[in-house]
């Protein structure tokens, strides 16, 4: 016998149905864990007795035996097998400096600062190819549309799509009238998505000059790892008041803002227009509006058109607080007592239109900086008070 069509769960026998066991993956006896070596250089200096101490560390960081699901031909009968095929290259600058800028008998002051360079590069993939797409789960429609790509000889998690060339207009086409039915045919050199796109849809580059829009013509968009990473920190203490505030940053990434592709550009969902931008959308009385019209044509696709720079700076931490004297406190019989004020994620400066560039709601090495409704970081204050007896 054979399984019934649209009935995978059930093995029909003699007349009767048996419940049946259908294996999704291949097994892979030869799996074992994934080897990294690295290499480092480092340099520690500190000048006018530890004033200022400055740390430079330079690594490459191989890792081979990649646990990645490999694609396999389809005479195997399945799609793919988890395998140790991948080989990855991490190599990167460490830098920090810390200093004593000021120091007298009431008042302290010290800086630190450090910044961190990374670049990754797939080195190796199975077999002969040339670069692995991935997608990401968060919508059906999008279970298996590629988000991200990591080619060979570039870095790994790639944002993949088209590129965004803003929405057809009506110059684009020559509008017709059939028994009152309007007729759009496009102009010489219009590609159109779709012979159903119409001006307010999207328009993609066709960047392989076939005349037709389709996956060949999609390409990188986006990077998402950053090319930066550091904070900066300052402390003050001026007699028993001490002072603190935290700066982190990051620069170099963008962000694929999936919110966007629902709320901004519902495309046939109810009750999801919930971003102001929509209200921009390409309408009749807004024929110039690069905002795809309400459910246009070609707008549930991967594209740059919502591709965003993550680069942000942001105050992570402040701190006030004040140390009670000793000579009060041994009248009261307590050791030692601080009373403090704190605050966290208190601003942040970014071009991002999302509520945090710090975002990646399907974190992996493979699919960084995805924006997909996380739950946004809160402001936190906490007043304290520290009594050792």
């Amino acid at each position: 016998g054979k399984l019934e069509t649209g009935d995978n769960s059930f093995y029909p026998f003699d007349g009767n149905k048996f419940i049946a066991y259908i294996p999704t993956d291949m097994q892979n006896e030869n799996l074992k864990w994934e080897t990294t070596e690295q290499y480092n250089v480092g340099l520690d200096l500190g000048f006018w007795n530890d004033r200022v101490s400055i740390i430079a560390d330079y690594y490459i960081k191989n890792t081979r035996d990649l646990l990645l699901e490999a694609d396999l031909a389809p005479s195997s009968g399945y799609a793919s097998a988890m395998m140790n095929i991948g080989e990855l290259q991490n190599s990167g600058f460490e830098f920090s400096v810390q200093t004593v800028n000021v120091k007298t008998g009431n008042f302290l002051w010290n800086t630190a600062f450090n910044i961190s360079f990374n670049k990754n590069e797939i080195t190796k993939l199975n077999d002969k190819q040339i670069a692995m797409t991935n997608s990401i789960y968060w919508d059906n429609k999008y279970r298996t549309m590629p988000a991200y790509i990591s080619p060979i000889g570039s870095p790994a998690g790639l944002m993949y799509g088209y590129l965004y060339e803003g929405t057809y207009k009506k110059d684009d086409f020559t509008i017709t009238d059939n028994n009152g039915t309007e007729v759009y045919t496009p102009k010489e050199g219009v590609i159109l998505y779709s012979n159903e796109s119409r001006p307010g849809d999207p328009r993609y580059a066709d960047i392989n000059h076939d005349g037709v829009i389709n996956d060949a013509d999609k390409t990188i968009i986006g990077k998402g790892h950053p090319n930066a990473i550091g904070g900066l920190n300052n402390s003050f203490t001026y007699k028993n008041v001490d002072f603190s505030f935290f700066f982190q940053f990051s620069f170099g990434n963008d962000i694929l803002n999936a919110n966007r592709m629902v709320f901004e550009n519902p495309a046939g969902k109810r009750h999801t227009n919930m971003f102001a931008s929509y209200a921009d959308r390409w309408t009749e009385t807004n024929a110039t509006s690069n905002i795809p019209r309400s459910r246009a044509v070609g707008s549930q696709e991967y594209s740059s058109l919502y591709i965003e720079d993550g680069s942000f700076i942001r105050l992570k931490s402040l701190s006030l607080g004040y140390t009670f004297a000793p000579q009060l406190l041994s009248q009261l019989h307590i050791a030692a007592a601080r009373v403090a004020f704190s605050a966290e994620n208190l601003f942040t400066i970014t071009s991002y239109s999302g509520n945090d560039p710090e975002v990646s709601t399907r974190n992996s090495v493979l699919t960084p900086s995805f924006d997909w409704s996380p739950y946004p970081r809160s402001r936190n204050y906490a007043l304290s008070l520290n009594i050792t007896f």
